[in-house]
């Protein structure tokens, strides 16, 4: 008798038992349903554990040789939510401190795994999800790059501390709202609502400006928007011309914002318009530098532009609308900007729960003879339109700028050394110093050892006044060593160009002087200076 008790009891046996038990529950289950062997099922279903072994391993037991050992908290964790169950032996029960059975490890790994395993795609886990509304294939079309994610990872680490993030929006006339009516949000506006639901303990600088682009804003933008945020998010592709120069712009842009000390993330974020002579603007540079830089690219382009390729009628409902009642095709209406803010938010939730899942599950890591993690969040040493080089550095970019639309560092001529004739212009949300009178002059202070200003440039067309010509030099005049700026181009769409004026200079104090020229490429002579940098 006592020799068939102790059989009963042996570990065998009892495994033997608990499998057939399992077994048992196994076909018990709704058969119109697929049959998955969940262990939290199976344990709800069988209420029984395997005592296979029901003291905790140490840490020197074979039992531990995978990562996904048990922790006392994920014990804790299926106790409390398996409250029938028991373990089986001869009827003593096992409550002592530090004891889980070998099925409560399991199928705590077997949780772990589970949780770690998971979609973070929002609209895969919960596809009813309101945001959800425009489809998957057109949210994951919305990831233009995705890149690493590494420092937007970075700032979420941040927010889920509780710390303060700070958010600055660069971009040109669609995230200034053109496009919109009275009391619609701009897409950041939208976007920034979604955001503090999760993180209220977070603050929004608004640096768009109408008719500028990368050109503009890799020096200008630190006179719209602190230097210190937590992310940068650009939106200035159509703005951009699809040209050598955009490259430049973009790479100098990138490489200021991510050189700034607190290693700030920046997102790029793009629109569609289809009234200019090419399609791809500066979407082309986009794509090139935010690979070369690992920054990731939320867009609506990518799903709205062959929409409308496909059904063109479908078009005017995405756009907003002239003071005349003309179709506007350069600016995104209500139902552009709703998407591109939700857009951005689906990839911030997602990003904030990669997040969250690499701080409580490791993730796969490279072996040695792959890039390791150093190169995540690092700026690139070199150009990307030059030739490999195991030596050189790319020279910093540390901009400085005064222009007439910003109130932290506003454009002001030196009154002594400026002619009455400029004076300030301000119209459709810009502002420029603007002059026609032929031989006036007008004067800027600046520092640094190279110059140059942003000069509206037009064609004329449907200006009262057409554009001129100056000649500007530093500090001393000396004949022959003047720079010619014109104010006209050919394109249909006017906007703030830069145009260096000198550069090697000593570093230190200078002015800027310019006179409106007699001749001209019209035969206008107006002149708007938007504003002056240099570094």
């Amino acid at each position: 008798m006592l020799r068939s008790g102790l059989m009963l009891q042996s570990p065998a046996f009892l495994l033997l038992l608990g499998a057939n038990l399992v077994l048992f529950a196994y076909h018990q289950l709704d058969p119109t349903q697929p049959h998955q062997l969940d262990p939290s099922s199976l344990l709800e279903q069988v209420g029984l554990h395997r005592p296979v072994s029901l003291h905790r391993p140490t840490s020197s037991s074979p039992d531990l040789a995978d990562e996904g050992a048990a922790s006392p908290a994920d014990a804790a964790v299926l106790r409390k939510n398996n409250k029938q169950a028991r373990p089986f032996s001869s009827g003593r029960t096992h409550n002592a401190p530090g004891l889980i059975s070998s099925t409560e490890r399991h199928a705590a790994i077997a949780l772990k795994h589970q949780q770690a395993t998971q979609t973070c795609e929002v609209c895969v886990a919960t596809p009813n999800d309101p945001l959800c509304e425009y489809g998957l294939d057109n949210v994951r079309l919305s990831r233009a790059y995705q890149g690493s994610g590494h420092r937007v990872r970075k700032m979420l680490e941040k927010a889920l501390r509780g710390e303060k993030i700070r958010i600055g929006v660069i971009g040109g006339s669609v995230s200034t709202g053109h496009g919109l009516r009275p009391g619609q949000d701009t897409w950041h506006a939208r976007w920034f609502k979604e955001f503090q639901k999760e993180f209220p303990n977070s603050e929004l600088f608004n640096g768009a400006l109408p008719a500028s682009g990368s050109g503009f804003f890799m020096w200008c933008y630190p006179a719209l928007i602190p230097e210190d945020l937590d992310i940068y998010l650009v939106e200035v592709d159509v703005n951009n011309e699809g040209d050598a120069k955009n490259q430049l712009d973009d790479d100098s842009l990138h490489r200021a914002i991510l050189n700034l000390p607190q290693e700030p993330a920046l997102i790029r974020l793009t629109v569609v318009a289809t009234s200019f002579p090419d399609l791809s603007r500066g979407f082309t540079s986009n794509l090139a530098m935010s690979s070369y830089f690992d920054t990731p690219i939320i867009s609506v382009r990518n799903f709205l532009l062959p929409h409308f390729i496909a059904h063109p009628e479908a078009g005017e409902a995405f756009f907003g609308y002239f003071p005349d009642g003309r179709l506007d095709y350069r600016h995104m209406a209500q139902l552009g900007h709703a998407a591109l803010g939700d857009m951005l938010s689906l990839y911030i939730k997602e990003q904030t729960c990669e997040t969250r899942r690499r701080q409580a599950h490791a993730i796969a890591l490279p072996t040695s003879r792959w890039p390791q993690a150093d190169i995540l969040g690092m700026v690139p040493r070199l150009y990307l339109w030059e030739p490999y080089s195991a030596s050189k550095v790319a020279a910093p970019v540390h901009p400085a700028c005064a222009f007439t639309g910003s109130e932290r560092s506003p454009l002001s001529p030196l009154e002594e050394h400026t002619s009455p004739s400029w004076t300030r212009v301000d119209w459709n949300g810009k502002a420029a110093y603007h002059s026609n009178e032929v031989g006036s002059r007008v004067s800027f202070g600046f520092n640094g050892n190279k110059i140059g200003m942003f000069v509206y440039q037009s064609s004329g067309a449907g200006h009262a006044e057409k554009p001129g010509r100056l000649s500007c030099w530093i500090d001393e005049l000396v004949e022959g060593q003047q720079t010619l700026v014109d104010a006209w181009w050919p394109h249909p769409i006017a906007q703030p160009l830069f145009h260096l004026v000198k550069e090697n200079l000593k570093t230190g104090p200078h002015i800027l002087h310019c006179e409106i020229l007699g001749d001209s490429s019209t035969d206008g002579h107006e002149v708007r200076i938007v504003g002056v940098a240099s570094q």
